[in-house]
């Protein structure tokens, strides 16, 4: 997704931003809400953000692996129970409105770091004994030690 996100920072369409900003509006519609049902609408609109984003790219080979990615994604993810107090929506939130507003600045760099940032924690989380990372560093979030964490993934 970083690539994605680069892509369609420097290659935009009005149309790709506006359905790209209604979906990262919509999250912030549920996350507001009282809905019993918001944890599976958040994932919902969180599913769209992310094809659209990468349908925004106009890449066959970044939508066939974003393909392929988000269907086990789907499936590993629906196994796991979560409860209300270990999701912090208000932190996953910002850090897609983050890339967002990179997107809408046209910053392929920012747009990049940010989604590479996102999918770090978003890893590290799923392997910490669902511990949320802790928020700090420079670009605005995600793990102090973001960086070591990052290049212990890599080299796995």
């Amino acid at each position: 997704e970083p690539s994605a996100a680069r892509m369609v920072a420097e290659n935009r369409t009005p149309e790709a931003l506006r359905t790209i900003k209604e979906s990262v509006a919509q999250m912030a519609v549920i996350i507001d809400s009282e809905r019993p049902d918001r944890e599976n609408l958040l994932a919902k609109w969180n599913r769209i953000l992310h094809a659209r984003i990468i349908a925004a790219a106009k890449n066959q080979f970044l939508s066939r692996i974003y393909e392929t990615i988000s269907q086990a994604y789907e499936s590993a993810s629906t196994s796991i129970p979560f409860r209300r107090e270990e999701l912090p929506f208000d932190a996953i939130y910002d850090e897609h409105l983050r890339i967002v507003d990179a997107i809408e600045r046209k910053d392929g760099d920012a747009a990049a770091a940010l989604a590479i940032a996102r999918e770090a924690g978003c890893w590290t989380t799923a392997f910490d004994s669902g511990e949320w990372l802790a928020r700090g560093n420079p670009i605005g979030f995600g793990a102090p030690a973001l960086g070591s964490q990052l290049a212990a993934l890599l080299q796995a």
